[in-house]
């Protein structure tokens, strides 16, 4: 939270270091986290979802939990 604050972007410009850590934050969702105590870190995740290179993700990625059951 403290990295992002008063940057865009966790290096200051959209970077790998983005890709690599919005891949993986979102499991704290699915672990049941609350993460309203970091707004930083949750308006980066909104600003990440508004970049059309993150929303195809995204839908590829609805698209394989889709599949879940096929793929076992």
């Amino acid at each position: 939270n403290a990295q992002l604050a008063g940057r865009d972007y966790v290096c200051g410009k959209y970077s790998i270091a983005d890709i690599a850590i919005g891949g993986v934050t979102p499991i704290a969702f699915l672990l049941g986290l609350d993460l309203k105590a970091y707004p930083h870190l949750l308006e980066w995740l909104r600003r990440l979802r508004k970049r059309p290179a993150w929303s195809a993700a995204e839908a590829v990625m609805a698209d394989m939990e889709a599949g879940k059951a096929q793929l076992g």
